[in-house]
């Protein structure tokens, strides 16, 4: 496949059986949400440089007169512009997860998070909070709790205990859902667990 056809047919989404316009479509949402998950200026760029290529690579098909069903760069580019009106989105439907947040944790029913929290996701409590869990063992587990707690309280003193909570879950909560021969039913219970052994510690700061 010559690589003006390549980019026409948003690398070969243009040529599905059918409805391919729909296939395009997908593929600029996906991207699109992939480039606002780092930012505006990212996916204003990503909008701006398949609008370039699109029309440079379609300029040099032979039968771009005929506007022909596999060109979709069009449609990619334009899934991508009214992402621009949102606030956050990731493939996940977030704006900023954990480094180990994904389909694994969604799994677990680990909750979303959001730059600024919201009816369905925790505020991000920012300068790499969430990852504090990486590499914990138990015996480290309550003193990283502790110093979450402590940071996320610095930092919004008013926060309730039930978002405080949430906060300590949404950063715990991927850490288990990767935990290696562990059964869903074990990984629910180690985080429940976890849940009860934090709370005399919320009450206590």
């Amino acid at each position: 496949m010559k690589l003006w056809t390549l980019i026409s047919s948003g690398l070969g989404a243009g040529y599905a059986p059918k409805a391919p316009g729909t296939f395009g479509s997908l593929v600029g949402l996906a991207l699109g949400c992939a480039l606002l998950s780092l930012g505006h200026l990212p996916l204003l760029a990503g909008i701006v440089i398949a609008t370039a290529l699109g029309v440079y690579a379609v300029g040099k098909l032979p039968e771009a007169n005929a506007d022909p069903k596999w060109v979709v760069i069009d449609e990619i580019a334009g899934q991508m512009i009214p992402l621009l009106a949102l606030t956050g989105v990731s493939l996940r439907g977030v704006a900023v997860v954990p480094a180990m947040a994904d389909a694994e944790a969604d799994a677990l029913g680990c909750p979303h998070v959001s730059a600024t929290g919201g009816p369905s996701t925790v505020a991000d409590p920012g300068n790499g909070l969430l990852d504090i869990y990486a590499g914990a063992t138990p015996g480290t587990l309550a003193n990283r709790t502790r110093a979450l707690i402590a940071a996320v309280r610095a930092n919004n003193s008013s926060i309730s205990d039930a978002d405080l909570t949430n906060t300590l879950i949404a950063a715990y909560c991927p850490v288990v859902a990767h935990e290696a021969g562990m059964s869903l039913a074990a990984k629910q219970a180690a985080l429940k667990d976890f849940i009860a052994g934090a709370e005399p510690l919320i009450a206590a700061h």
